[in-house]
């Protein structure tokens, strides 16, 4: 019997008014703090001047979210606002709201575009820098530790339950509850005089049910309410259906059965009842891809203590490239699509972008192997 994994994290720290600070910015922010000082170790080892690994720093960090921002609004959209027949906007388009580009709180950084951004942000770099070094030799050391953060902020993904994968059936799926119980949470009341829901508790079963070929966790869900038997009943179907089945079903953790049974109690001015939901697990996504960017860190990193300052150019970044987006093409294929245009694609929209870093990157790694033998 599968025992999926119940995943109900709270992306934000601390609850605070204006900015809340999250899990994933913190995250962010350690991949370029563990990133700096791998590279510090880098710079000693070869004898260069420490501040010029500082301004590298700050090209690399304005290079990635300006990149990554971007590449989001370029590759993915939607470039234009969404209106109905009335003329009324439903979703706003970035190049109709530019302003909004701006706004990255609300989502959106694209990794294939930070690492456009970041090629360029080292070329831009090596213009103003006292480093007498080319940039390939610039470009090796540096994805070393890009591999590293990626790992850091696909972790930052998971704390989200945002990029997340499609069902299955393996016992290490995961149900990831927060995108539900977040809604549920805007239906409590703390109002004496208010009617509605007061208070919940969901609790996870080593029970199952199979929906529409999907092997299902049962979860128990007991709530307390204010108000009389049929506002609780009502609100039991329609509002519980509302919170719990999401109108797209890619994007849907929970399956709650409008039409179950609902038995009321009541317990002092309070009423009660036990309901039941099905979470819908799915892959860890994030994990995977965290895995493996963990995993090609310590490849390059070994690459480069084994071979040291004479390791030929063009290998790191070569190796990089291939293995990095050669994981992320394959990872794809159990992704939810991010947005809805790629649904009609045969590759989506990751896929047709890490193929020519694929190439690219076996390219460089033979160019390598060439030069060490001219050489």
């Amino acid at each position: 019997m599968p025992l999926f994994i119940s995943w109900n994290f709270d992306p934000e720290i601390v609850h605070l008014p204006m900015l809340a600070p999250r899990w994933y910015g913190l995250l962010f922010a350690l991949a370029f703090y563990v990133g700096y000082l791998i590279l510090r170790k880098v710079w000693l080892r070869e004898k260069l001047d420490e501040k010029s690994l500082d301004k590298l720093s700050w090209y690399v960090i304005l290079a990635t979210l300006i990149g990554a921002r971007l590449g989001h609004v370029l590759f993915y959209g939607p470039w234009w606002n969404e209106v109905d027949s009335a003329g009324n906007v439903l979703v706003e388009g970035y190049f109709d709201n530019p302003l909004s580009i701006l706004n990255i709180r609300e989502g959106g950084l694209a990794s294939h575009g930070a690492a456009i951004g970041i090629l360029i942000g080292l070329f831009l770099y090596l213009r103003s820098a006292k480093i007498n070094k080319s940039y390939l030799w610039l470009v090796d050391r540096l994805v070393i530790v890009v591999a590293i953060g990626g790992a850091f902020v696909r972790i930052g993904n998971f704390t989200n339950s945002e990029i997340i994968g499609k069902p299955t059936d393996a016992p290490f799926g995961v149900v990831f509850l927060h995108n539900a119980t977040s809604h549920l949470n805007d239906y409590l009341v703390d109002d004496d005089n208010s009617v509605g829901m007061v208070s919940y508790d969901l609790e996870g079963t080593s029970d199952t049910l199979v929906y529409q070929n999907q092997v299902c966790k049962k979860y128990n869900l007991h709530l307390q309410f204010r108000g009389t038997e049929d506002e609780l009943k009502r609100f039991a179907s329609f509002g519980m259906g509302y919170v719990f089945n999401s109108s797209n079903a890619s994007y849907r953790h929970t399956y709650y059965n409008m039409s179950q049974p609902i038995d009321v109690e009541k317990e002092g001015d309070l009423l009660q009842t036990n309901l039941v939901v099905y979470g819908i697990p799915r892959h860890p996504a994030q994990l995977y891809e965290a895995l493996c960017y963990l995993l090609i860190f310590l490849l390059l990193y070994s690459l480069y203590q084994r071979k040291g300052t004479n390791i030929q150019q063009g290998l790191l970044f070569g190796t990089f490239l291939s293995t990095v987006f050669t994981a992320r093409f394959f990872i794809e294929f159990i992704k939810e699509n991010q947005v809805d245009f790629e649904d009609n694609l045969s590759l989506n929209m990751g896929q047709n972008l890490s193929i020519p870093f694929v190439l690219i990157g076996l390219g460089l790694i033979i160019y390598s192997y060439r030069r060490k033998k001219e050489a």
